[in-house]
């Protein structure tokens, strides 16, 4: 019977690792897919600027000054600054001019 009990123990104690290794993994998976998430977020931005870009080139700005500030911009969203990204988002999203000229703004 001693073999029994040897083997019982055992077998709660895999089942122990196994239970670890299942919460581990799931832990994992969720960080997978919060990265996952990001880089989407990220390739929608980008997508995003570069049809500001793409509109400034094409003489969307009114001036010089105002196509060099939005470049600006532009570079501190890549720089990662997100009030940035919102202050684009604020000025063009909501603009129905640039929507037509761009078709832009379907994920961002």
């Amino acid at each position: 019977m001693k073999n029994l009990q040897n083997l019982k123990t055992e077998r709660e104690t895999v089942a122990t690792i196994r239970d670890s290794k299942v919460k581990e993994l799931e832990i994992l998976n969720k960080y997978l897919w919060d990265i996952d998430k990001k880089i989407q977020e990220i390739k929608d931005i980008e997508i995003f600027l570069n049809e500001v870009e793409k509109a400034l080139e094409n003489g969307w700005a009114g001036s010089t000054q105002e196509k060099n500030n939005f470049k600006d911009i532009i570079k501190e969203v890549r720089d990662g600054d997100a009030g940035a990204c919102e202050m684009l988002r604020n000025v063009f999203k909501p603009n129905e001019s640039f929507k037509k000229e761009t078709g832009a703004f379907k994920n961002v």
